[in-house]
């Protein structure tokens, strides 16, 4: 499935990413440059210790871009960034691809649409 019902969302990120807690409690991460469910091998209590003290730098490395520390201070706490080409898609680099705010609920509708549209092509 795309989205198992069981999964619990328990945190996105600017990029359009979402952290779910399945149900034998573990974090896996939706990731957007792949559109697929990543297992994190951590559970939920060891998600919140990383996502506060661990080394996210690490994790984000390739998702970094002149300004983001800017440009994430800037936007409200309902919305991510938009890139295109999208993440998933081929590009030159992070870089040069177009930045824009847009809404979350935005993103990743556009991110498990694009999805669908896939799974009905194959």
């Amino acid at each position: 499935d795309l989205f198992p019902e069981s999964d619990i969302i328990v945190a996105e990120d600017v990029l359009g990413g979402l952290f779910a807690m399945q149900d034998d409690s573990n974090i896996s991460y939706f990731a957007p440059d792949c559109l697929e469910w990543e297992p994190m091998e951590i559970s939920y209590s060891e998600f919140l210790y990383w996502a506060f003290h661990g080394d996210t730098d690490t994790y984000y490395m390739d998702y970094r871009w002149n300004t983001w520390k800017d440009d994430i201070k800037r936007i409200s706490n309902d919305n991510g960034i938009s890139f295109y080409p999208f993440l998933w898609a081929k590009a030159d680099s992070l870089e040069g691809r177009h930045r824009q705010e847009v809404s979350m609920s935005e993103i990743i509708k556009l991110e498990f649409d694009f999805l669908n549209q896939l799974k009905e092509t194959k």
